[in-house]
């Protein structure tokens, strides 16, 4: 039973598939390498945020950039009726002053938009917003819109979190706007 276990989740992790459609700012020539990421991307499965950043930053890494990360509160882990938003805004003022310390040359933000589950609760698929700011003009300088397949109840958190920073990473790469290395193949 173990080896059938294991083959299904081994044959799963092509399962997790992200696809992204991108806007960029075509006039923007600088290239970042200090690359602040803010992300909660937990809705897609538990770990997912934290693979995500691994693989991301050690594909930034890998070309010479740097990375660093905060995981603002998602609005919907509060009471919705509640009139009090001082938690959030102490949590999310405590972010930016994280970003301003780390005086990254863009800041990636990422959200999960819409979870597509089945009738028995397990998520199927996903939405997730990216743009990337360049943090001295603060405007947003690229947009990217990725629908992903979530593998079902075999995939991990590393697949997906993998799946979609691999997916982020090429298409910034593809772009100019983040670092890129030939040698490494990140």
């Amino acid at each position: 039973m173990r080896v059938l276990t294991l083959s299904i989740a081994i044959n799963c992790s092509s399962c997790v598939i992200s696809n992204t459609r991108t806007n960029q700012d075509v006039n923007y020539q600088e290239h970042p390498t200090r690359i602040y990421v803010v992300a909660n991307l937990d809705a897609t499965g538990n770990g997912v945020t934290d693979e995500f950043y691994k693989d991301f930053s050690a594909r930034v890494a890998a070309c010479g950039g740097q990375t660093a990360i905060s995981t603002p509160q998602i609005e919907t882990q509060r009471d919705a009726l509640s009139l009090d938003s001082t938690a959030n805004a102490t949590h999310n003022g405590s972010i930016l002053a994280d970003i301003d310390a780390f005086r990254p040359d863009a800041v990636l933000t990422m959200k999960v938009t819409n979870i597509g589950v089945d009738m028995y609760g397990q998520k199927l698929t996903a939405v997730v917003d990216s743009k990337l700011w360049d943090y001295r003009e603060k405007k947003a300088i690229w947009a990217g819109v990725t629908n992903m397949s979530l593998g079902g109840m075999w995939a991990s958190p590393v697949m997906r979190g993998d799946s979609l920073s691999e997916n982020i990473t090429g298409k910034l790469r593809s772009g100019g706007l983040i670092p890129s290395c030939r040698a490494s193949g990140s």
